[in-house]
């Protein structure tokens, strides 16, 4: 329970939740991925039907709810969570059971939250961002050091624009807001110590650190042919990871 206490207060009051409330569909889709992730659990355990579509609602919701551009890179982290969780399941047969329910459950979600994205995808043609991004642009907003990674466990390193004292590269509800705080960062780290699910742990500590060399726009020239991640434009966004 204590566990759960602090991952919830890092994610409700941390910088992202606080910072993007001007962008009501960034946290209404963030709101609906602990749940997701939740019910990817209780499937893994119990090999239930309910469970499986539980999965496929909590992300459709999610879908439904807007924040398409942040769910790019939150659905690595679901993807990471679903391996490691499915490689729990048992025997081979069982993992490859669990993975095809957990694959159908995300189909289902993308044909509820059709009635959205069709719509969404038609007025996409219509919208600057069909013509794409140049790599140059897409960089623009990325780390200008490595010394930004301090953010992560304090966003207001540089100040705090709402203080009228930030002086880091602008802006920085962009670059510098996504940390959980000094507290949640360092158990996080501190957590690598225990054995129970430690692969897990590692793999999306490696998640993070590939967030962080795509924030300083080193890759943005290899994001720039990928389908989906090609019309993203800010770099420093993966560090929503």
């Amino acid at each position: 329970p204590a566990a759960c206490a602090v991952a919830a207060l890092a994610l409700g009051c941390g910088a992202f939740m606080v910072l993007e409330l001007r962008h009501a569909m960034f946290v209404a889709t963030t709101a609906w991925l602990p749940w997701v992730l939740w019910g990817i659990e209780r499937f893994v355990a119990r090999r239930r039907i309910d469970d499986a579509l539980f999965v496929a609602l909590t992300l459709a919701l999610a879908l439904l709810a807007g924040g398409w551009s942040m769910l790019a890179w939150g659905a690595l982290v679901v993807v990471v969570y679903a391996a490691a969780a499915i490689a729990r399941a048992g025997s081979r047969r069982a993992r490859l059971t669990a993975a095809a329910a957990l694959v159908g459950a995300a189909l289902f979600a993308l044909a509820l939250a059709m009635v959205q994205i069709v719509p969404a995808l038609a007025h996409a043609r219509l919208s600057p961002r069909a013509l794409g991004t140049t790599p140059e642009f897409a960089s623009s907003y990325a780390w200008p050091s490595w010394r930004y990674a301090l953010t992560l466990l304090v966003p207001t390193r540089y100040g705090d624009v709402a203080r009228g004292t930030y002086v880091g590269a602008p802006d920085q509800w962009e670059l510098c807001g996504y940390g959980i705080g000094v507290v949640g960062g360092l158990l996080a780290l501190a957590s690598l110590g225990r054995r129970e699910r430690r692969g897990e742990r590692i793999a999306l500590l490696a998640l993070v650190a590939v967030a962080c060399v795509i924030a300083r726009g080193r890759a943005q020239g290899i994001l720039a042919v990928v389908p989906l991640f090609s019309s993203l434009r800010c770099a420093a966004r993966a560090l929503y990871i």
